[in-house]
């Protein structure tokens, strides 16, 4: 569902600029804006959650090494 919601707003905002402007540069690259800050701002905290988790594991594992 995620993921044809996502495919739709692309193929929209891709419509709405390439209207607007005419060349092929700005075409291609307005096609990743919007859905990357999205994907970007979702991703964030489950990024937070990895980085803690595998800083809580390392850590584990050297106090297991020192004794």
């Amino acid at each position: 569902m995620m993921r044809i919601w996502m495919t739709d707003l692309l193929f929209f905002v891709v419509q709405l600029v390439f209207s607007v402007v005419k060349t092929k540069i700005i075409h291609h690259s307005s096609m990743t804006y919007l859905p990357l800050t999205y994907l970007a701002a979702a991703l964030a905290p489950l990024n937070v959650w990895i980085s803690r988790r595998l800083l809580t594991l390392d850590l584990a594992q050297d106090r297991g090494a020192l004794w």
